[in-house]
């Protein structure tokens, strides 16, 4: 039998290692925006939406999770406008549950079309997920990904103003001809989750 140890790149200190956080996006969502040492290269935009609360080092990072968001709209063929979640009693354990990110570089995002059998619609519903490293946004719905769109372009544009270089990540990645950085941004075929 072999002895495990832990790999010694690993620090010392570090006390644990989040591997994916699913963030699921149904009906309006609603979102507040600040920034802070605005006009600074320590600049720093926070988007506190919900219980996820992001914040990003660049304008560029946020241009490119519009854009992400803005691609993952053509993969939501067959979506339905508002996907009605089963109402659940509020964990009382839950009420400080925040997942903070920071953003320190432009994510590599991948975007797939997924679809389940929803028991409330009684029928098979296709949603995307887009993956951005460890952090899932599972959009269900258009309503959700209507309203997200919304909130990221506020986001951009208090980019483009709170950093030095702003200006050159003002073009709209909502655009269909917009693109970004070469291998940032993937797609996966659909998968198919069954019925439970």
């Amino acid at each position: 039998m072999s002895k495990k140890t832990m790999p010694q790149n690993i620090p010392s200190d570090l006390t644990g290692i989040v591997t994916r956080i699913v963030y699921v996006l149904s009906g309006g969502q609603y979102a507040n925006l600040d920034t802070h040492n605005a006009g600074t290269d320590g600049a720093r935009v926070v988007l506190r939406w919900g219980k996820l609360h992001m914040t990003f080092t660049g304008a560029e990072q946020v241009q490119h999770l519009l854009g992400y968001f803005a691609d993952a709209r053509r993969s939501m063929t067959g979506s339905v406008n508002l996907a009605t979640l089963p109402l659940r009693e509020p964990d009382p354990t839950e009420a400080a549950t925040i997942v903070a990110v920071t953003w320190a570089k432009t994510p590599r995002a991948t975007i797939i079309p997924q679809q389940m059998h929803h028991q409330r619609l009684r029928r098979t519903i296709s949603y995307v997920d887009l993956e951005l490293g460890t952090v899932v946004f599972r959009i269900l719905d258009k309503t959700a990904l209507d309203s997200a769109l919304e909130i990221l372009a506020r986001a951009h544009a208090l980019a483009v103003m709170a950093w030095p270089d702003g200006p050159q990540y003002r073009a709209d990645p909502t655009r269909v001809s917009w693109r970004p950085h070469a291998g940032l941004l993937t797609h996966r075929g659909k998968t198919v989750i069954p019925r439970r």
